[in-house]
């Protein structure tokens, strides 16, 4: 614990930091501090879907229904909103932030969405989507980049695809599920999406930002 206390000392507006935190202080039965911890790495970056997943993820574990549900609904805010700025931001570097965040998300509708943003006129944007396809290791992004690397004779573009297409095909791939229900017993193995501890690790195609003691 005191380590990861040392990394939000030395970084403080490093929101990846204080999600590492709330880890650590979850691990340490700290579920308050945690919920905490994961609140200010939002107040700091509200682009980090996988925080308001475990954020969800730890009210139910404190079997708080509601809370988990208000979580889960800013969760799928700002996946949508993400997306949105993915297709229709007309500052690259907007778009390239999006794509980056919603590697995240690992499901098949931004999965979708991020293969068709390979086409985006901007090739610092398109790196950024090849890399989120790649985090998120879903088969549904194999196609586009596929497609994108049949065509394109980009060098940092051919070899950012073909480490995300190795990525994806060593990557367990999820069950559908239909979207979680907060009625009912907390016990019940209902569940909101859980963030990076429960999905892949994030891949060798980006660079982890979050501290690791």
């Amino acid at each position: 614990m005191a380590a990861y206390e040392k990394v939000v000392e030395l970084r403080p507006s490093d929101p990846a930091a204080w999600q590492a935190l709330a880890i650590g202080q979850e691990e340490a039965g700290q579920l308050g501090q945690a919920r905490q911890s994961l609140e200010q790495s939002l107040a700091l970056d509200a682009d980090q879907l996988s925080a308001y997943q475990d954020l969800a993820s730890l009210c139910l574990k404190e079997k708080d229904l509601e809370g988990a549900k208000q979580a889960y609904t800013r969760y799928e805010f700002r996946r949508t909103a993400l997306i949105k700025a993915l297709g229709l931001a007309r500052s690259e570097e907007r778009r390239e932030a999006a794509a980056a965040a919603l590697g995240q998300a690992r499901d098949e509708a931004t999965a979708k969405a991020l293969g068709l943003a390979l086409t985006d006129r901007s090739r610092v944007v398109r790196l950024a989507v090849i890399q989120a396809l790649g985090q998120q290791g879903l088969v549904q992004g194999e196609g586009p980049l596929r497609l994108l690397l049949a065509k394109t004779t980009d060098p940092e573009e051919r070899r950012l695809c073909q480490i995300s297409l190795q990525i994806i095909a060593r990557s367990p791939q999820p069950a559908p599920q239909p979207p979680p229900s907060f009625s009912g017993d907390a016990g019940s193995g209902t569940s909101a999406p859980r963030g990076d501890r429960d999905r892949q690790p994030r891949s060798d195609v980006r660079r982890s930002k979050t501290p690791r003691p």
